[in-house]
Formats: C-alpha cells, sequence, structure tokens
C-alpha cells in the first residue's frame, strides 16, 4: 500500500515537472517570437529620422486638438518615430467573469503606423495566459495562448484590421505629437471635441476624441467590431474615457483609464489600465 502510494506520488510529481518545463519552453519560445517581431517592427522605421513638431504644424488643426498638443507640451519637440511603453491593469472576457491582473509592454512606429501589444495574465490566479496584439502593414492579428503553449486564439481579418487601426488611433493620447500624421485628417465637432479620420492598408476608420478646457484628453469614442463569441461579430460604440493624468519623457498625457462597450444593455466595461513608463525614440525592447 505504502509502495503504492510512493510510486503515485513519485509520478504525479513527475508529471507536474513535466508540465512546467513545457509551460517553461512555451514562455521562452513565445517571447522570443514576439521580440522577433518588435525587432522587425523596428527595424521598417529604422530610416526615418526624427523630425521637430511646431506651430505651424498644428495650424491648420481644429482648435480643440490645437489645445490638446500645447497642453501635451510636444511643440518645439521631436516627433516621435518609435514608441514604447509599460503597462499594468486588470482584464476580464465576459459581464460575469473575474478580472484577471496583467502587465503589459507596447512598441509602436507611426511611420508606417504599427503596434506590438504583449500581455501576461494568468487565470484563477493560477493559470498562466500570454497574449500578443499586432497591427502591421495595415493588417492586424491577435493571438492567446494558455501557459504561452496552448493557442485558445488567432484572429485575423477585415474586423481585426479595422479594430487594430481604431486602436492605434486612440492610443496617440500616449503619444500626441502623432496627432499630426499624413495618415489622419481632422474636422472640428465642438469647442471640445474633433473627429479624426484615419486612413492605412485600404482601412478607413473614423473616432471622436473628447478634451476639457485644458486641453486635456478625456474620452474617445469610436465605432469598433467586436466579437461577441459563437461566430457573432457586432458594430458597437467603443469608449475609453481617462481618469488621472501624469506626465512621462516630458510629454503630458492620461495614464489611467478605462475601456467599455456600449451594448444595448448597458456598458461592459473589459479593461482598466495604467501606464507605467513611455519613452519616445528608443527603438529597443524593455
Amino acid at each position: 500500500m505504502r509502495r503504492g502510494l510512493k510510486i503515485a506520488i513519485g509520478a504525479g510529481l513527475i508529471l507536474l515537472a513535466g508540465i512546467f518545463s513545457a509551460a517553461m519552453i512555451g514562455r521562452y519560445t513565445f517571447n522570443r517570437s514576439v521580440e522577433d517581431e518588435v525587432s522587425d517592427l523596428f527595424q521598417n522605421a529604422a530610416a526615418a529620422e526624427p523630425s521637430i513638431l511646431t506651430e505651424a504644424d498644428i495650424a491648420h488643426l481644429p482648435e480643440p486638438v490645437q489645445r490638446w498638443l500645447r497642453y501635451s507640451n510636444v511643440i518645439d519637440r521631436e516627433r516621435p518615430v518609435t514608441v514604447r511603453l509599460k503597462q499594468e491593469g486588470e482584464i476580464r472576457l465576459g459581464p460575469d467573469q473575474a478580472w484577471m491582473p496583467f502587465t503589459a509592454e507596447q512598441y509602436y512606429t507611426t511611420d508606417p503606423p504599427s503596434f506590438i501589444w504583449k500581455i501576461d495574465t494568468s487565470m484563477m490566479s493560477v493559470i498562466p495566459i500570454s497574449g500578443r496584439d499586432r497591427y502591421v502593414d495595415g493588417r492586424g492579428n491577435m493571438t492567446i495562448k494558455v501557459a504561452s503553449l496552448i493557442p485558445v486564439v488567432d484572429e485575423t481579418g477585415e474586423h481585426m484590421d479595422q479594430g487594430t487601426l481604431v486602436r492605434y488611433l486612440n492610443e496617440i493620447f500616449w503619444f500626441p505629437a502623432g496627432a499630426v500624421s499624413p495618415y489622419i485628417s481632422w474636422e472640428a465637432v465642438d469647442e471640445n471635441s474633433a473627429k479624426a479620420t484615419m486612413t492605412y492598408g485600404g482601412t478607413t476608420v473614423e473616432a471622436t476624441f473628447y478634451f476639457d478646457e485644458q486641453g486635456r484628453p478625456v474620452n474617445m469614442m469610436a465605432p469598433r467590431y467586436q466579437d461577441a463569441g459563437d461566430g457573432e461579430i457586432k458594430w458597437l460604440p467603443w469608449w475609453t474615457p481617462i481618469h488621472e493624468y501624469g506626465e512621462f519623457d516630458g510629454v503630458r498625457m492620461g495614464i489611467a483609464g478605462e475601456a467599455y462597450w456600449e451594448e444595448d444593455w448597458g456598458n461592459f466595461t473589459y479593461v482598466r489600465l495604467r501606464i507605467l513608463d513611455v519613452e519616445y525614440n528608443v527603438p529597443e525592447l524593455y
């Protein structure tokens, strides 16, 4: 009896060790793959030289956007060719799902517009989950793997191209000089809001940006595809309110906020995040 119990315990420990080893190898492989993608991303922008953003460069923009850029302290400074940042927060997969803490790194280029976002989280505080959201060459792709090994999401297609381009447009909140881009046009809505239209890679998206009297960005709304599961793709308003402000690399910006879908039954908030670091024109991995 004791011998059988010892054998069972030994077999269980060997199995756990094997699972742990496989997960570690999977995590290493996943991270290396993302690192290679980031290196390729920065290589595409390697020849670009940062220019200085001037008052003359923003003179054609609607007054609320000019006010935002002046508040952000980006005038007479280098425009970002590349951006890298760190985040933390919590995320959930559905209105009735538990919140999961996460950490993330994100890397951008501004011409061409592109990004790679890598997230690490865990389900039930036990099961590790790695994800990567990418917008490159006008195409979007989301990959999520359990224990960095088992793929549970690998999405591409027109709805991902649109969704990731909208996400890029939204996230110029963290590199405001990106608002002055050949791919983005602006028109005033009223004294505190303006509509941005961005076209790249055969896809066009629109978003309305909202500002306060100081020029601080307070929210953004864009129509965006949402994957509702079971093969259903819905077209819903997507909002990203900002709750706190700070400064990184000399640039003032929103540093804490959330994102929610405006559903028929109410608002579904699925992510809350805080920016931990932002750096411009440092084309390197953290």
